[in-house]
Parts: C-alpha cells; structure tokens; sequence
C-alpha cells in the first residue's frame, strides 16, 4: 500500500579543550607534531603559543572504530577557515603527505555539511558529505560528531547539537587504507579566529553494538510546496536514496495526472514535474518504495 500525502572548514587554534572518553586528560596523549607550538593550563587546556604552522596528532591504531568528538567553532567556517579531524593516518605529521581519512568542517555560507575525504598522498577525494546543517547563531558551529567503520569498509556518520541524541546522517563506502597509526587535527584561519577552535572532547572506541546508534526509523515529509503549475517539492527528514527517489512510479497524483514525467532528487529534497497544470483542486500524491541510505523504508 502506499502512502498518501495530502497536498498543501592550517593553523592550530589557541584554544582547545578537553577529555577523552576515559576521563584522561589531554596531557596524557602522547601528542606528535608542533609541541613547541603549544602549552598545557591544568593539564585540560590545550593552549598554542605564538607560531604559524603547526599540527597535532597521537598514536590511533583503530582503522575499524567509533571516533566521537566534541567541537565548538566561534567563527563562520570558510575555504579560509576550515578544520580537519584525521580518523587515520600513517604519517604523525598532518601536513606532509599520508594515507588516512578525515573529517572537512569549513564552507561558504551559513549552513554546513560535515565531509569525509580519503587522502592518498597529497591528492583527497570526497567519500561522502552530510545534508546541509542551518546554524542558529551564523558565527558558530557547536555540535557533536560520530564517525563509525565496519570491517566491510561502510562509514556512516551521526551529528547532534551539544545535549541532543545523535541522528544518522549519511552513509559511504571505502576501505582502500586498512591500518593507521595517528589520529590527530589540522586547522586553517584567518589570523581574526586563531582564538575561536575549541575542542570539547575526544573519543576512539573499537566498535561494538552498544555504541552504535541502529537508525530504523523511515524518512517522511516534513514540508512539501508549489513550486509553479507543474512543480510540487519535497522535503523529507532524512537523505533519501536517490536512486529510489527519482523512480517515476514510486509516485502517483489523483484527478487523473498519475505519474510524474520528471524528477529531480537530491539528498532530502524531491521535485515532482507533471505534464500537465495543476489547478485549484484537493489532491492526493501516493508514494512507494521511497527508502533513506539506510534501508529504511517510507510507511504505507
């Protein structure tokens, strides 16, 4: 049966602070990089000194985990201001070439989107980036993130707000690099936001059922619009299957306009295209087989 709608982110910051997941102090890690760079306040305030290019990492040898981070960005993120959280690497210095993976904060405007890249060398290519997050306060960025790894190389991300659960938002593939030795963060500013990177706290767990959120709930509309007399779009909660979504016959409009002739879907949004006009009427749009990256199928 179907469903029925009815119609109407290389410098590193001065600040950064916190524990691991342990309750370790960030002076307990073995850190690796610009030491000089850097002095500990009460053993839990990491604080720079004044040096211009630097980085830090430690000894990370779980290529299969949970990494979980706590971050607080006072700045709008920018191709200028940008972070980088290395899950792997083989490489302790972050600024030379490598083979891991990493997490890219820091792009134009006022919304962002949480990116995983692999870096073979110096060449990075995209794995995977989350939907588009608004932000609140446009000057910064306060939330929370977890990456997991399974052993057949399926990356999934989860964000969540400094109190909130953590929701799924995307899903990847790729298990090129199997091994690491580092984790370790990578900062580009500004001189104006050398002050504003805060890192609230770190977390890297070998995987286990408890500590993975399972997402099993199906995606659904949470607004819909008429776009002109042929267009009506959609706005599902969750990032859809796309290959799903731009099928045709998984949607159906009552008063005899049937299927759609076209499609444009692209991670939460759909835009249905009829033939012919829409006019001043009570409608009912009938959708099947619509799944999120997940698996997760929309009720009937």
């Amino acid at each position: 049966m179907a469903r029925r709608f009815f119609l109407i982110l290389f410098l590193i910051p001065t600040l950064l602070s916190a524990q691991n997941s342990e309750g370790n102090q960030l002076s307990s890690y073995d850190w690796k990089g610009d030491l000089d760079a850097f002095t500990f306040i009460d053993d839990s305030v990491l604080k720079s000194q004044t040096i211009t290019t630097t980085s830090l990492s430690a000894s990370n040898t779980f290529a299969y985990a949970l990494w979980e981070f706590g971050i607080q960005l006072d700045f709008n993120p920018s191709l200028q201001n940008q972070l980088r959280i290395y899950l792997t690497s083989d490489n302790d210095s972050l600024k030379k070439s490598l083979n891991g993976y990493f997490i890219l904060i820091g792009e134009a405007g006022n919304t962002d989107r949480y990116h995983l890249y692999k870096q073979e060398g110096q060449e990075t290519s995209l794995i995977m980036s989350s939907p588009p997050k608004n932000r609140a306060d446009p000057n910064q960025v306060k939330n929370r993130i977890r990456v997991t790894r399974n052993l057949q190389g399926k990356w999934t991300l989860y964000t969540a707000n400094e109190f909130g659960n953590f929701i799924f938002d995307v899903s990847g593939v790729n298990n090129d690099f199997t091994t690491s030795s580092y984790f370790g963060i990578h900062c580009l500013f500004t001189p104006t936001n050398s002050n504003k990177f805060q890192f609230n706290y770190f977390k890297i767990d070998s995987l286990n059922e408890e500590s993975i959120v399972i997402d099993s709930i199906p995606p659904t509309i949470i607004a819909h619009a008429i776009l002109d007399s042929v267009s009506i779009l959609m706005t599902f909660d969750k990032v859809l299957d796309n290959s799903l979504a731009n099928l045709i016959s998984n949607y159906s409009l009552n008063n005899g306009y049937h299927h759609p002739i076209n499609i444009l879907a692209n991670d939460s949004l759909v835009t249905l295209i009829f033939a012919d006009s829409l006019t001043t009427n009570h409608y009912e749009l009938s959708i099947t087989g619509v799944q999120d990256t997940l698996g997760n199928t929309m009720r009937d």
